[in-house]
């Protein structure tokens, strides 16, 4: 690089670790760059503006500088040992270290997800303005001064004379500086685009180390249906070849291609909620890797979701399918056909009936969680080894009553008291599927076939017998294990303050309450 001779050389200012106060109060960080190291670094000085008056806030950042500045120090020591000339390879590796280190490479600038709230969006304005202001005052770091030019324009008179600028040169990525410049810039990429492939396994890995403790049958299913549907999307926007589409660029992929797989899964799924539904997992995936900040822009702006606002969610309420209650003669029938099946299905069937429980809850019991023994029979839903609550799922003890108490106290359960209660259903893999399996048998067994009407209707069912009884809506909530403020309130009292046996006169009330409903519509 060129050195305008004809400069006056600046003279030597003690600083203490680099930062200096102005005249005017501001603060400043400059530090000399060893005479050695100019040819390498490019410039003779680091000078970079503090924009503060405050000494607490310019230490802060003058430190930042500091450890910058030390950092490509001795960087470039290495290189002036070692002959060998950096890579632009490795020039870009440091400049991505650097840059990082000052928190403005593109990767971490914030992004506001689709659909955030106001205090998410307030959080994101500040993570903004931050970002911001640290990127202004890295923009400090960087010269692109042409200095032959300049030199040339000092020879001619130019330079001096009134409004010049200083002439700018195209930045080179293998300069130090340059490419830290055109990192921040977005003109230089540091960062592999991710595939679909690489994309989908990131997404399920951050998923399961965010929701450690969160409902094992949940987290199957979302990655299983992760998985399957961008299967479904990598297939379909390559001809049916899997492997090609999971192997296409995140970036590649357009919001038409996302649109027209919405068009395809619609039609798989003709007057149903379950296309739409669907789409949020492809576009769970996409949120992901944009907002993980894996370098995705395209054209210089930071890349749209293509599955943005793509689910319509008043699409999906028209098509949802409404689940009926049990009539009377259909939730006999129900019972009747129970008691023909093997011993396990049997038995679940009749905890759905008399109990109300969602099949997950029944089929995720373990042996210690039905007492026979106790003064009230009861079945405690809680979080265990097989599955967790639902996320509108209430910790509660279920008294059990008719049908059901007289078949349990007949059963032979599992010995040990972390066994799945009904080991036919307690596999993690399959208990859920297979338990609203075997009950849909049951009801179809029963010939009760009724459009909204299936084994998740006996919960509605036993809802409506409570209420019949005039079973209060709190109590009502806590007996079928429906969290809500009032029903928590019972949760956290029940076994001190308020009496089990309260709970039992409402199941023995629900019990005894044989019509509900009203069903004139269906004769």
């Amino acid at each position: 690089m060129m050195v305008l001779t004809r400069y006056k050389p600046m003279p030597k200012v003690k600083q203490k670790n680099g930062i200096k106060k102005s005249a005017t109060g501001f603060y400043s960080f400059r530090k000399q760059v060893p005479e050695k190291l100019r040819g390498l670094w490019g410039k003779r000085e680091v000078k970079i503006k503090l924009e503060t008056k405050d000494e607490a806030t310019a230490l802060n950042r003058g430190a930042i500088c500091l450890r910058d500045f030390n950092n490509t120090e001795a960087m470039l020591r290495k290189q002036l040992e070692n002959p060998e000339i950096l890579t632009s390879r490795e020039i870009t590796q440091v400049a991505d270290s650097r840059v990082r280190e000052w928190g403005v490479h593109p990767d971490q600038a914030p992004v506001l997800k689709a659909g955030a709230s106001d205090e998410e969006y307030k959080a994101f304005k500040k993570a903004e303005a931050e970002y911001l202001e640290q990127k202004d005052m890295f923009w400090d770091t960087v010269d692109l001064v042409d200095e032959e030019q300049r030199q040339r324009d000092y020879d001619s008179g130019e330079w001096g004379k009134a409004g010049y600028q200083d002439p700018i040169r195209t930045p080179d990525p293998k300069r130090l500086d340059d490419a830290t410049y055109m990192l921040v810039a977005g003109e230089l990429k540091t960062t592999s685009e991710p595939t679909l492939k690489t994309a989908t396994e990131d997404y399920i890995a951050d998923y399961l180390e965010r929701k450690i403790d969160g409902n094992p049958r949940t987290i199957q299913t979302n990655n299983n249906n992760t998985s399957r549907l961008m299967s479904q999307f990598a297939a379909f926007i390559e001809g049916g070849r899997v492997s090609a589409g999971m192997d296409r660029l995140v970036t590649s992929v357009g919001v038409d291609e996302a649109i027209l797989f919405r068009t395809w899964l619609r039609d798989q799924h003709p007057n149903s909620s379950t296309a739409d539904n669907y789409l949020r997992y492809p576009s769970a995936v996409f949120s992901f890797a944009i907002e993980r900040g894996q370098g995705l822009f395209i054209d210089g702006h930071l890349m749209r979701n293509p599955f943005y606002k793509l689910r319509n969610k008043k699409r999906e309420n028209k098509y949802s399918k409404k689940i009926w209650p049990l009539t009377p003669a259909e939730f006999a029938r129900y019972e009747k056909a129970a008691f023909k099946a093997p011993e396990q299905i049997k038995l679940l069937v009749l905890f759905l009936l008399y109990t109300g429980c969602r099949i997950s809850d029944v089929s995720g019991l373990q042996v210690r969680d039905v007492n026979l023994t106790e003064n009230i029979p009861t079945m405690y839903l809680r979080d265990n080894e097989i599955r967790r609550l639902d996320k509108n799922g209430l910790r509660s003890h279920i008294p059990l009553v008719g049908p059901l108490l007289e078949e349990l106290r007949k059963y032979q359960s599992p010995e040990k008291s972390r066994d799945a209660f009904l080991p036919q259903f307690g596999r993690l893999k399959s208990y859920r599927d297979r338990a609203g399996q075997e009950a849909s048998k049951v009801l179809k067994a029963a010939k009760v076939v009724r459009d909204g009407v299936r084994p998740h209707s006996a919960r509605h069912t036993w809802q409506d017998r409570l209420d019949a009884a005039r079973v209060p809506i709190a109590e009502r909530d806590y007996l079928i294990a429906h969290k809500t403020e009032h029903s928590s309130a019972i949760a956290m009292a029940y076994g001190s303050s308020y009496p089990p046996q309260n709970m039992l006169e409402n199941q023995l009330a629900a019990l005894n309450c044989l019509d509900w409903g009203d069903f004139r519509d269906l004769y």
